[in-house]
């Protein structure tokens, strides 16, 4: 029995020292990373053009068209549900009244006691 415990915790021991494989960030993942510099470039007034080609000297080439669908992307999914609870229920333009409410066109049920009028 002590022999198969032994085993078990060689084993674990083993296990435990695998590291884990790495993997490069994703395009996404670096690009999240520096998000909350890009909105700063882009609240100081810089061209999208000039950030997209500062991330592609730093090694995050990017298409126009990515870095716009990143941005927006981002922007959403950091906003959420969030947004939807912030915005205050909107209410109905005031409107005068009409002199006589209208009834919708084709509603023949008004006119089925008087004569036609061709």
């Amino acid at each position: 029995m002590t022999h198969s415990n032994a085993a078990q915790q060689q084993a674990r021991t083993a296990l435990q020292a695998l590291a884990a494989p790495t993997r490069p960030p994703t395009k996404i993942e670096q690009f999240r990373s520096l998000l909350p510099d890009i909105e700063q470039r882009i609240a100081d007034g810089v061209r999208h053009a000039d950030i997209i080609a500062a991330l592609a000297g730093a090694g995050l080439a990017m298409t126009e068209s990515e870095f716009r669908n990143a941005l927006c992307r981002e922007r959403k999914r950091q906003k959420g549900p969030a947004r939807e609870t912030s915005q205050t229920p909107e209410t109905p333009p005031a409107t005068a009244p009409a002199a006589k409410p209208q009834q919708p066109r084709g509603d023949f049920r008004q006119q089925r006691d008087k004569p036609l009028n061709w």
